[in-house]
């Protein structure tokens, strides 16, 4: 039995039995919880571009992880607010601290998309698409005539 606490995510594991990745040194996390820190700190680094800061980053995390939020949440609400709400990333000062103010608006967001896609599950696509045919008369282009030249200066 080789019980270890994931970095990530403070829970315990058997690293015999479930898939790890080495932090460093030896320290431990579940193959799903360093992937996923991996894809949004690549995310942020695109996003941020010269803002970025990986420390402070990497200090939200840890901050965010011991309050109870979820990796998962984490990432979603980062990609929300990056590429969907357009947050501006040079407002960050390198880190993710706006996690907490936008993480209820994303909430909202997120339930408002279940229900469209509850209300759409059982629809065809047949009922969002005119199959009728529709016909388009194109016009020839005209033909342009040759500029005539009434002075010639040569």
């Amino acid at each position: 039995m080789a019980d270890v606490i994931c970095f990530y995510c403070n829970k315990k594991f058997d690293r015999t039995k479930e898939a790890y990745e080495i932090v460093y040194g030896k320290r431990y996390a579940h193959k799903k919880c360093f992937n996923q820190v991996e894809n949004l700190q690549t995310f942020l680094k695109q996003k941020m571009g010269q803002y970025y800061s990986y420390q402070k980053i990497r200090n939200h995390i840890n901050k965010l992880t011991k309050d109870g939020y979820e990796l998962n949440d984490i990432c979603e609400t980062m990609h929300w607010w990056y590429e969907i709400k357009k947050g501006d990333p040079s407002k960050s000062n390198g880190g993710i601290g706006i996690f907490s103010f936008v993480y209820p608006d994303f909430l909202i967001y997120k339930e408002s998309q279940e229900k469209k896609s509850l209300i759409n599950k059982n629809k065809q696509l047949d009922d969002f698409v005119d199959t009728t045919p529709i016909e388009v008369e194109i016009k020839p282009t005209p033909v342009r005539r040759p500029r005539i030249r009434l002075f010639n200066f040569e």
